[in-house]
């Protein structure tokens, strides 16, 4: 691939932080962006509200949700912040219009032929520019796709969406199910370039398959090499080619984005850029800011990183540390003189540590930091209690997680600075799952011997 530009992560987080909307006493309510999500039936209502509430925390004044009838309680009931318009018709809600006599005013409206389709049509169209439409004229972005589903009314509601949103210029982000009534009729984005369409890997071929773009053997992110074709093919839209590493191109510039993200994807949130965020601590600033931001954590993952290259007694040169919903890395070398700033949250009984067979961590980080850890839970040890053969940090991984653990860079020389980013995913990767891994040996220590109190039960 013949890349133009790479796009550093500092810079990344920089242009990010330039685009999130200052709070301002003279400003009103609206004025920091008005984002509608189009998307959510009866089977798909969590990846609507991620993409509506994430829209709500990054700055934006108000955020709309458009679904289907079958979906608006529940995508309500998840938050009070939401705007949610029930407006989306699907087959239920047409048979259901269609049974109560709807069939001679859809006739009414003007006759497109006698089959139920091109009342349906008829019917459609009024809906829409009765109910939707005019939400589509406050918006500042909409976004299609997340939750959206595959049915067939719900696909003609959307192609309608876009028809209008194309004459409003307004912008478009078109992703998920979007995607795949994009592939269907690929006429209605062609051209738009205030479109951006964010496929995966799955829904990058489907695309290229609608406008005749040939890939190269079976599917893999080796089909990104034909990102700026596909969008030339499509001739308008900014494809955003979600992968390890995204491809960002409008059919002739292109930019790689090599953000480090998560390489799981959970199903029911919708496929996301980046998932839990990796923060590089090596200043006595970051670390302070690191602390204050672990105030209040109650179960902590914890793992260190050593090498014994070149030395009798070894070197501690990563300290990994989890909540779950964020990793951090310390560099141990870097901050040697300050790690004493530890001491408290490391010895803080109200705090479970979590170890995976943390007898060398114990070691290592009181005699190269004078560190002391007070509440330890250790999944070696859970594990043996409850008689596991296999009790490896990458079986355990394995068998409550679902994550296959990648243990080719279990020798490195960890003292390499800057740091490689694959050795930054591997350390994160021995840390980032042990608070809710002692969370599932603790259920099932507990369901085992219901009157043993075992260590770390109130705080998972």
């Amino acid at each position: 691939m013949d890349l133009q530009s790479s796009v550093p992560h500092e810079q990344l987080v920089a242009a990010v932080k330039d685009i999130v909307p200052i709070l301002d006493s003279s400003s009103y309510k609206g004025q920091s962006g008005k984002v509608g999500v189009m998307g959510g039936c009866r089977e798909y209502t969590g990846a609507p509200f991620f993409a509506a509430t994430s829209s709500l925390r990054m700055g934006c004044d108000l955020a709309y949700v458009f679904c289907t009838p079958a979906a608006a309680p529940v995508i309500k009931g998840y938050s009070p912040e939401l705007i949610v318009l029930p407006d989306l018709i699907d087959t239920e809600e047409s048979s259901k219009l269609l049974a109560e006599g709807s069939r001679s005013a859809l006739t009414g409206l003007h006759h497109l032929g006698g089959d139920c389709w091109s009342e349906g049509d008829t019917y459609l169209t009024k809906r829409f520019n009765d109910n939707i439409r005019p939400w589509l004229e406050r918006l500042s972005v909409l976004i299609i796709g997340p939750g959206l589903g595959s049915d067939a009314w719900v696909g003609r509601c959307m192609r309608e969406t876009v028809a209008a949103a194309r004459e409003l210029n307004l912008p478009l982000i078109i992703d998920g199910s979007g995607l795949n009534f994009v592939a269907e009729t690929p006429e209605i984005v062609a051209g738009y370039s205030s479109c951006i369409l964010t496929p995966n890997i799955a829904e990058f071929g489907r695309l290229a398959k609608a406008v005749g773009v040939e890939l190269p053997g079976k599917i893999g992110v080796h089909w990104q090499q034909q990102s700026r074709e596909l969008a030339a093919a499509l001739g308008g839209p900014l494809l955003l080619s979600k992968g390890r590493e995204d491809v960002i191109t409008d059919g002739t510039q292109l930019l790689l984005v090599q953000a480090d993200g998560s390489p799981r994807r959970c199903g029911g949130q919708g496929d996301v850029l980046t998932d839990t965020p990796l923060v590089w601590v090596d200043t006595p600033k970051r670390l302070r800011s690191m602390l204050q931001q672990l105030q209040g954590a109650a179960v902590i993952g914890l793992d260190t990183e050593h090498t014994a290259h070149r030395s009798y007694l070894g070197v501690t040169c990563l300290l990994q540390l989890s909540t779950g919903t964020t990793d951090y890395l310390v560099d141990c070398l870097a901050l040697h003189d300050c790690l004493g700033l530890l001491r408290p949250l490391l010895a803080d009984g109200a705090v479970l540590k979590v170890l995976h067979g943390g007898a060398n961590d114990v070691l290592w980080l009181q005699r190269d930091a004078h560190l002391y850890l007070v509440n330890v839970f250790d999944t070696e040890k859970a594990a043996l209690v409850l008689g596991r053969e296999e009790r490896s940090l990458a079986n355990l991984l394995r068998r409550y997680c679902g994550v296959t653990q990648d243990k080719a860079h279990q020798t490195a020389d960890w003292r390499l600075r800057p740091l490689p980013q694959p050795l930054r995913q591997y350390a994160r990767g021995d840390v980032h799952w042990l608070p809710y891994l002692a969370g599932q040996l603790v259920a099932e220590l507990q369901a085992r011997s219901p009157s043993t109190n075992a260590v770390g039960c109130n705080y998972l």
